[in-house]
């Protein structure tokens, strides 16, 4: 007999895929990026929807509508569903993943969802090289995974609620006791790590993924914009970017580089960036914010592993 099961994938190309393996139940597709700009703590509340349709129409170019149409539908789909054999969340290892992830799971919980919850999350997968998405997965290893699912206990959801509000309180500080917290979430301590390290550096006033990417125009011949993002996607770690979050990094980065005789090139700026022989942070301050913290009100002690205050 078919399962009665309601699966939330992380976007429409893995959505496309699950209909290929003939697993049982109805599809949700968690069209969000919520790594990115304002949220709340209600999810799907009246101010999440405000924050992220504003957001998002103003950083991303999304239509007037499209916030409603594309993700606010998707939560009413999981609001009114009841699967009596509970719930699949298909995320990866990466922090655009688990943000999205910690807030399906809230979403869950504040509609008071009593049915089972399970998580299949990929990352180091068995036969394969590196850290791999879902849709990297042949079909066989994704019915695996799906067998394998894990079910969430009252800890996990727990410390997933709890994570989640602590995004949502201004106070990026607090969530470094999670970090070592064990749970069922194989790469969460991973993703918050990576998380706390997208703070500007308390030295140099670039985070960790501008840096990196200074670092691949230093180290690599690179002659287009096209090439620096394909290093950029390849070499950067537990995030989970696209090419919409990377193009942004790299405009905020026009003072450290320049696109000379058809080669990438380390300004002054640049050089000194990675040297850390000075502090940017005043050249490239922006209004960024993540959750309900705005990023530059804190630093990244790269020595002490912690962020603190920015005084």
């Amino acid at each position: 007999m078919d399962k009665d099961i309601l699966h939330i994938v992380n976007g429409d190309s893995f959505a496309s895929r699950l209909e290929t393996l003939n697993i049982p139940g109805e599809v949700a597709v968690w069209r969000e990026m919520l790594c990115d700009g304002p949220t709340a703590e209600e999810v799907g509340g009246s101010e999440f929807v405000r924050f992220r349709e504003s957001f998002l129409t103003t950083h991303y170019g999304l239509e007037q509508g499209q916030y409603h149409e594309q993700f606010v539908t998707e939560l009413e789909k999981i609001k009114v569903a009841n699967p009596t054999d509970g719930f699949v969340l298909w995320f990866e290892y990466d922090l655009f993943c688990h943000l999205n992830l910690l807030a399906a799971i809230a979403y869950l919980q504040q509609q008071a969802k009593v049915q089972p919850i399970y998580v299949i999350c990929s990352g180091w997968e068995p036969g394969y090289e590196g850290l791999v998405g879902l849709s990297q997965l042949k079909t066989e290893d994704l019915k695996a995974l799906y067998e394998q699912k894990v079910p969430l206990t009252s800890e996990d959801l727990k410390l997933a609620a709890e994570i989640w509000n602590v995004y949502n309180s201004g106070e990026p500080k607090d969530l470094q006791p999670y970090i070592s917290k064990k749970s069922s979430f194989t790469y969460l301590g991973s993703c918050l790590r990576a998380h706390l390290e997208r703070f500007a550096d308390s030295t140099n006033g670039l985070n960790v993924l501008e840096e990196n990417m200074l670092k691949l125009i230093d180290a690599h011949e690179i002659h287009t914009e096209n090439q620096l993002l394909g290093y950029a996607l390849k070499h950067q770690g537990f995030y989970g970017f696209g090419d919409l979050q990377l193009k942004k990094i790299m405009e905020r980065l026009c003072p450290f580089y320049t696109h000379e005789n058809g080669y990438y090139r380390l300004t002054s700026e640049g050089e000194a960036a990675l040297s850390r022989a000075k502090n940017f942070i005043e050249l490239i301050e922006d209004d960024t914010v993540y959750g309900r913290t705005q990023k530059y009100r804190y630093l990244y002690n790269r020595e002490l592993n912690q962020v603190m205050a920015r005084t």
